[in-house]
């Protein structure tokens, strides 16, 4: 956003002219986590301002013009100057005039960046005015703030809306069965598929795409088939798990995201994924004892 505060006369030989911000935030706290270099383009860092809602915040920017200087740079509107401004004002000053006397154009600009702070689980809404911006006189070092006749002008935040983007997913236990050791014939030998699905819950709407992927948490021991390891709860031998798709004719991709087509972004909704596993024997021959392994399910949004 940014804006004409206001322009008066002055005698430019005496006189430093500028503009200057302040927040104006209520009911949370600053953040010691400090956001990248934006808003706005310069290399400072912001401080983040914890919203009403939890795991949302918000860091402000303020880019002063002033006169024949134009915009002076960005600077971060949590952080105040200190010197000849007075806390918590923040902003820039302008001696860089053409003549003794004359008309000077002042104004400046605000950045917001809205910034994930925590994991946000619940649905929340912050507004209200979040910063004021006004004029500035610096005369012998000494600087006088809310000029006659000058008006703050405010950078107000209106119903700003927070929706967790995300479907809740459960754990899923797999029960591939107890198998003798005489049912594995050689390496490459598979047991009966075993079907479960992995529930998609109460996903929101508004999202454009929703995407999956599945990571081994063991060794993955033959990419192609997606085949990977028993974990160290194990004492089998000669053995992996395999995890194959829906049909349970074609191996699943391990590692790499999956677009889900069953996704109605308009309505949002509840699905699931069918997906089957069973036992691959890995070795000539197979060792007895429990045979367990796990995998990761992750969710992707736009």
């Amino acid at each position: 956003m940014s804006s004409d505060i206001g322009s008066f006369t002055c005698d430019f030989d005496l006189e430093t002219v500028g503009s200057y911000a302040l927040p104006t935030l209520s009911g949370g706290t600053l953040s010691p986590v400090s956001y990248g270099t934006t808003p706005g383009n310069g290399a400072t860092a912001y401080k983040v301002y914890q919203t009403n809602v939890p795991g949302i915040g918000i860091a402000i920017a303020f880019n002063a013009l002033a006169g024949g200087c134009g915009y002076l740079g960005w600077k971060d509107v949590l952080t105040p100057d200190g010197g000849t401004r007075p806390i918590p004002w923040v902003g820039w000053g302008c001696t860089n005039q053409s003549g003794s006397h004359g008309v000077v154009r002042l104004g400046g600009k605000f950045a917001v960046a809205v910034v994930k702070t925590d994991a946000v689980t619940t649905t929340g809404m912050f507004d209200g005015e979040i910063a004021q911006a006004t004029l500035g006189v610096t005369t012998d070092g000494a600087m006088a703030l809310d000029l006659p006749g000058v008006v703050r002008d405010s950078l107000v935040i209106t119903s700003a809306a927070i929706v967790p983007r995300a479907c809740t997913t459960p754990n899923v236990v797999v029960r591939l069965g107890k198998h003798m050791q005489s049912e594995f014939m050689g390496e490459g030998y598979t047991t009966a598929a075993v079907r479960f699905q992995i529930d998609l819950n109460n996903c929101p709407a508004g999202m454009t795409s929703i995407a999956y992927r599945i990571d081994a948490a063991t060794t993955v021991l033959d990419a192609t088939q997606s085949v990977v390891a028993l974990d160290g709860s194990s004492s089998a031998t000669g053995v992996g798990v395999q995890l194959l798709d829906g049909s349970g004719t074609t191996s699943f991709p391990l590692g790499r995201a999956v677009n889900f087509e069953g996704y109605d972004p308009h309505a949002g909704g509840s699905y699931s994924i069918p997906l089957k596993a069973r036992y691959y024997q890995t070795g000539s021959s197979v060792g007895v004892g429990p045979a367990n392994t796990s995998m990761t399910f992750t969710m992707i949004y736009e």
